[in-house]
């Protein structure tokens, strides 16, 4: 036994990405019941918002609500619609481009069913997060919006809060290797020959 764990965890060692993959399939199965365990009690709890807002969204960005574009402008704010697309704009990358597409390739199109109703259901944590960020935002003296996961982490636990905002340092990091790599290499072998340093 302690020869063939030395064995394992010399190769895991000698070849970080093999190590990196063996704890991916590791991690992957129980994350993957707790984001989809977690949206189907958001579900329920919520009543299927899903289902019961969809009318409400379509009337919020549609520009058909109360509130018309003077107000907009005089509260130094943005409209419903300005707000989905620039949460759009900050959620959508790469992973979401690739990552169906690889998934497709892997799992036929049975993998798309299972992602368009991972988004379903999964739009009600969404929710359930915006509402808890927004109800625990806090308004400071000069005019400024605090808010977020940090914020609220910071409600449940200090700790929670300094982790969660070290972990997505990291995280904004890589994801902006990730895209530039992927633009890189598109730019080299698929489109103007570009070298990869200097889209970087």
């Amino acid at each position: 036994f302690l020869m063939g764990w030395t064995l394992f965890r010399k190769e895991l060692w000698m070849d970080i990405p093999l190590f990196i993959s063996k704890l991916n399939f590791i991690l992957s199965v129980p994350t993957t019941f707790l984001f989809i365990g977690t949206a189907a009690i958001l579900t329920f709890k919520t009543r299927f918002i899903q289902v019961r807002a969809f009318s409400r969204f379509l009337y919020l960005i549609t520009g058909k609500g109360h509130l018309k574009e003077e107000h907009y402008k005089d509260e130094k704010t943005i409209s419903p619609v300005k707000a989905l697309f620039t949460a759009m704009a900050t959620t959508i990358g790469m992973g979401n481009v690739v990552g169906p597409t690889l998934a497709i390739v892997a799992g036929g199109p049975g993998a798309l069913f299972w992602l368009v109703m991972y988004m379903i259901i999964g739009s009600a944590t969404k929710f359930a997060e915006v509402v808890y960020a927004i109800d625990t935002r806090i308004h400071t003296d000069d005019g400024f919006i605090i808010g977020g996961p940090m914020q609220y982490l910071k409600k449940i636990s200090p700790f929670f809060s300094s982790w969660y905002s070290s972990i997505t340092i990291i995280l904004f990091a890589g994801w902006c290797s990730l895209q530039s790599n992927a633009l890189a290499k598109i730019l080299e072998k698929q489109a103007y020959s570009i070298p990869p340093y200097i889209t970087g």
